[in-house]
């Protein structure tokens, strides 16, 4: 088990929270825009235009390739036309056991994932 510090931070432009998650993985929340807090555990974490805040991931569940969630928390600045799957994206997190440091490839491979994550492709607002 590792123990992984995340810094989160949500750059939009728009009024639009993001819903940020790891499949399987909680994590504690350890601070919020440079400053710490009481530590809080969470499946998922609500980011609002402009907030950063600091997760710790631990690696305790089995070798794999999972998906990092952003998703529109709800409707973009208010606009109804705006649905809330227009705003996401996806990352993976991967990682096997390699014991050593000499385990370490030398070079990143792309994962390789089952399943695509779901998700509706359409234009915001409508246009």
């Amino acid at each position: 088990d590792k123990r992984y510090r995340f810094r989160l931070l949500n750059t939009a432009g728009l009024n639009c929270p993001i819903v940020f998650s790891i499949d399987e993985h909680p994590f504690t929340v350890i601070a919020t825009d440079g400053n710490p807090i009481v530590p809080v555990n969470a499946s998922s974490l609500v980011i609002y235009s402009g907030e950063r805040w600091d997760i710790i991931v631990t690696t305790n569940v089995t070798n794999g390739t999972y998906w990092m969630k952003f998703m529109g928390g709800v409707d973009c600045a208010g606009n109804s036309n705006c649905p809330t799957n227009s705003v996401h994206q996806f990352a993976l997190l991967e990682y096997t056991d390699l014991q050593t440091e000499e385990d370490q490839p030398d070079q990143v491979v792309l994962a390789q994932m089952k399943s695509k994550p779901q998700f509706t492709k359409s234009i915001p607002f409508g246009v």
